[in-house]
């Protein structure tokens, strides 16, 4: 019970509160978490999305290029099998990651 726990509190204070700020003024990635603080991440010009496979499911990732398997981000849930996950992945692909891939490709 105390690893539930533990691990609990772990993804409450360092998992769900993240948010990732794509800025055009400053050409940068920034990385908000609830006691992190905002920090810079990368350049957008240097920025790679990728898909990361772990147990059967899979979900995009965020890296910086050459370097994006040494360092990289979650920036999506996880993605599995079936009708339902394909409607979620659709409209993830559209609402999300459509507009930050744009962004990317723009800032070149």
């Amino acid at each position: 019970m105390a690893v539930f726990a533990i691990q609990g509190l772990n993804d409450l204070l360092f998992r769900i509160h993240v948010r990732y700020f794509f800025d055009l003024k400053t050409r940068s990635i920034y990385r908000q978490s609830f006691l992190g603080g905002k920090r810079r991440l990368m350049p957008l010009d240097e920025a790679v999305i990728f898909r990361s496979t772990v147990c059967g499911t899979w979900h995009y990732r965020l890296g910086e290029k050459r370097k994006q398997f040494l360092k990289n981000y979650r920036i999506s849930p996880d993605f599995g099998t079936g009708k339902e996950q394909e409607k979620y992945l659709t409209a993830y692909e559209e609402e999300i990651l459509s507009p930050i891939v744009a962004l990317l490709e723009n800032s070149l």
